[in-house]
């Protein structure tokens, strides 16, 4: 035995000579002798560090040994409203620093953390303490693995009214850097996470409300014309749009087919108000009327003429069967 563990133990047993009031009952570390403790009395070990050889000793002696419940409730009763030095906490931050968690101890861990709410006060002085801190996770990336965890762990969760609104204000104002946005932009290239993914009307009608009476800045207005003007444009077809228009295309012309059509939309039956009908060549060839190709046209209000600028097979092939199976073909008033 070193001469650290035999002051140790002599400590204990000399403490327990002097009579203390028989509180309850504890074993010496070492020896095992019966030693008392008086309710509120000072430890006759505070302030001495016992050596590395003696810490292993104790660690191994208590390992695989389990707590009853009753003594763990003792210890969390003892330990409430105790407060640790600024020096305890970082020691205790540098024990556990590079520690792996079994999967059972995350297990437990999570289950009593489940239901427990942060205080503000909490919350404040862990934002406080974090700032200007540069993240653990910055620059790695998540394996398969562990997206599949996340994304399984995430699958269903909802987050409250509450936890909405906090995020969107702590959102408000804050302006990415021209490099995150690049970053986040390089990051989404191929991703189809939302191909053939349509809103359901209570969510159009969120969207909606949300984005009522925002008016877009001049410097916003530009940025748009610029990422989506020519060949950046995904409806771009080589600058046909460019092209003039069949001299036969007058404003004559047009105003035959909004009253073949009754003045109305052919797509959604909206009747002309104060704007004038669009007329949609129906193959998309400028030229028709001066040119081999079938003239076919149809009167669309503003909303339904922007549709037809995606997926062009489809709204061709469906003014065409429309003016054939409803207007026998036929789609302008003749002089």
């Amino acid at each position: 035995m070193s001469t650290c563990e035999r002051e140790y133990e002599e400590d204990v047993i000399h403490y327990h000579k002097r009579g203390g009031i028989n509180i309850f009952t504890s074993y010496s570390r070492l020896g095992n002798k019966n030693m008392v403790f008086k309710k509120g009395g000072v430890s006759p070990n505070k302030g001495k560090k016992a050596s590395p050889e003696l810490r292993k000793r104790m660690s191994d002696a208590q390992k695989g040994k389990k707590m009853p419940e009753e003594t763990k409730i003792k210890i969390s009763l003892s330990m409430r409203g105790r407060r640790f030095t600024d020096d305890h906490k970082q020691k205790i931050g540098e024990a556990n620093r590079g520690r792996i968690w079994t999967p059972e101890s995350k297990q437990k861990i999570s289950e009593v953390r489940k239901g427990q709410k942060m205080s503000e006060v909490t919350k404040l002085k862990i934002s406080e303490k974090l700032k200007g801190r540069v993240g653990t996770n910055l620059g790695k990336t998540c394996s398969e693995e562990t997206r599949k965890k996340i994304s399984v762990a995430s699958t269903g969760r909802k987050h409250s009214e509450e936890s909405k609104l906090k995020m969107s204000e702590s959102g408000k104002g804050k302006k990415r850097s021209e490099e995150t946005c690049r970053r986040l932009g390089l990051a989404k290239v191929g991703h189809k996470y939302n191909l053939g993914h349509h809103h359901t009307p209570e969510t159009k009608a969120k969207i909606s409300i949300i984005h009522k009476g925002k008016k877009l800045t001049d410097e916003h207005k530009q940025k748009l014309r610029d990422i989506f003007s020519g060949d950046k444009n995904p409806s771009w077809k080589g600058g046909v749009s460019f092209e003039p228009y069949c001299i036969k295309f007058t404003q004559e012309f047009k105003e035959r087919v909004r009253a073949y059509f009754g003045y109305c939309c052919v797509e959604c039956g909206k009747s002309q108000g104060g704007r004038k009908l669009h007329i949609h060549h129906v193959n998309f060839d400028k030229q028709t009327c001066c040119n081999d190709t079938i003239p076919l046209f149809v009167s669309l209000c503003l909303s339904c003429h922007a549709k037809t600028n995606g997926n062009r097979v489809f709204w061709q092939y469906w003014f065409t069967e429309t003016i054939a199976r409803l207007y026998g073909g036929k789609c302008y008033l003749p002089k």
